[in-house]
């Protein structure tokens, strides 16, 4: 709502369990990307401290912009202000980010100065003689949700920015009841949606490929067709960096280890595809033996059913054995990618849920790391599956990894925090109930050689 000539004060509900440091952050980060790319500086500051009279008042951070969005958005997101930005949302101290940006003569624009301040609407104005302050923002984030004041440019400022600005010069003001409409459509913040919008329109295309997508004055396109087309588009978008992808097939996509075989694909998109195409054609051998290529072919055709129930049994084994993590256990941790932290970025990877059969999920191989070498080769010894450094098979396979390897790559693995006591687990297609009970059978065993150490510290 209006407070007074030029300003205005809302809030935003619908916060609640929100990251308040990361919504600061997210609402700084807004906001100097929009005043450089809108002012154009030839160079800038940002400063955050505590809020004071004087703009300089117990700065902690400075750190300086060069022009462009690029280099502000390396510097906004870069340890320092971050950690800065989070030692005030801890504290629960307000602060102050004070952003000077200095004219830039080849564009014919004027020094200019902008506050955002974390904290309750107070009078205090940040003022400095070389540059007019064009906009000044109160901004509080709490339990309930977040409230903005705004404080509108002075008549001379306001001249000054629509001088300089081309948004602001051809742009007319916005009405009351405007501003009343706007604020109303932003008054909740919607729900959080954790997933990629080609993700969310490609599970719309296989479900409805005839519904309508898009309807604009020039065409209209189904869901079905707006997939192709972006499915295509995305082909030139395709990181020129990614030359070759090698892959085994005698994994999963065989997934009977009775053949070997592998695949190198060329990027068509790649501006070395021409030069590698005809070192291929020059070098390459097919040595596939033509009954592998037939076997390999009709294993490959149960692939994503096979897949999917590794993966939801690989899934359930490893929530039941986290279960037994605890500091008298001798298991310490289970690596996989449902429970382990970079989570995030492995399901930004994964396609979406389109059909029963092509369910994605986290994988068939998981890592159980032990307490010592003793507990982890009685274990080891005890666990009734096949035994091998390869995976990928119908049965559950299982290898002592780094013990299996090198010395140099020992050396390698101890130096990057791998220990020797962790055991590779393949999941195969035995029911999951039988899989478990093998690895609480090796469980119970290296408990035997855990426990009375565990007891003699006790004493």
């Amino acid at each position: 709502m209006s407070t007074a000539s030029g300003e205005m004060q809302h809030r935003i509900n619908g916060l609640q369990g929100q990251d308040t440091a990361e919504i600061s952050l997210v609402t700084l980060e807004a906001w100097v990307l929009q005043a450089v790319e809108q002012f154009k500086p030839d160079k800038g500051t940002l400063r955050v401290g505590s809020v004071g009279d004087n703009w300089n008042d117990a700065v902690e951070l400075e750190t300086q912009l060069h022009g462009g969005a690029k280099d502000a958005l390396v510097k906004l997101r870069g340890r320092d202000v971050r950690q800065v930005v989070r030692e005030y949302r801890k504290a629960d101290s307000d602060f102050i980010a004070f952003l000077r940006l200095d004219g830039n003569p080849d564009a014919g624009s004027i020094g200019t100065m902008l506050v955002l301040r974390f904290m309750e609407r107070k009078e205090v104005r940040v003022q400095d003689g070389s540059c007019g302050q064009l906009l000044e923002l109160h901004f509080r984030v709490h339990q309930e949700g977040l409230d903005l004041h705004i404080a509108s440019p002075s008549a001379v400022s306001a001249r000054k920015l629509a001088q300089h600005s081309p948004v602001a010069r051809d742009s007319e003001c916005a009405s009351g009841s405007d501003l009343s409409a706007i604020w109303g459509w932003n008054a909740t913040v919607p729900t959080a949606v954790q997933r990629c919008v080609h993700d969310i329109i490609a599970e719309r295309a296989w479900q409805h490929p005839n519904a309508p997508a898009v309807a604009a004055w020039d065409g209209e396109l189904d869901y079905q067709q707006l997939d192709q087309l972006s499915s295509r588009l995305a082909h030139y978008l395709v990181d020129d960096s990614d030359y070759v992808v090698i892959t085994s097939l005698s994994k999963y996509f065989s997934g009977y280890a009775d053949v070997m075989a592998g695949s190198v694909i060329l990027n068509p998109n790649s501006r070395h595809y021409d030069p590698l195409r005809k070192r291929m054609r020059a070098t390459y051998e097919n040595n596939l033996f033509v009954e592998d290529a037939i076997r390999l072919e009709s294993n490959s055709r149960n692939f994503l059913p096979r897949m999917a129930r590794i993966n939801e049994t690989t899934q359930y084994l490893v929530d039941q054995l986290s279960l037994l993590v605890h500091p008298a256990s001798p298991l310490t941790r289970i690596f996989y990618p449902s429970v382990c932290s970079s989570r995030r970025f492995y399901e930004r990877q994964m396609r979406p849920l389109l059909s029963p059969e092509r369910r994605p999920g986290y994988g068939g191989v998981f890592t159980m790391e032990f307490g010592d070498i003793a507990s982890a080769s009685v274990f080891f010894d005890h666990l009734h599956v096949y035994k091998g450094l390869s995976f990928g098979a119908d049965v559950c396979l299982a290898a002592p990894y780094v013990q299996m390897t090198g010395l140099d790559d020992q050396k390698q693995a101890s130096t990057n925090g791998v220990k020797e006591t962790i055991i590779r687990f393949s999941v195969g297609l035995e029911e999951a109930e039988e899989i478990l009970q093998r690895i609480n059978v090796a469980m119970d065993a290296a408990n035997q050689v855990w426990m009375p150490k565990i007891l003699e510290k006790s004493y």
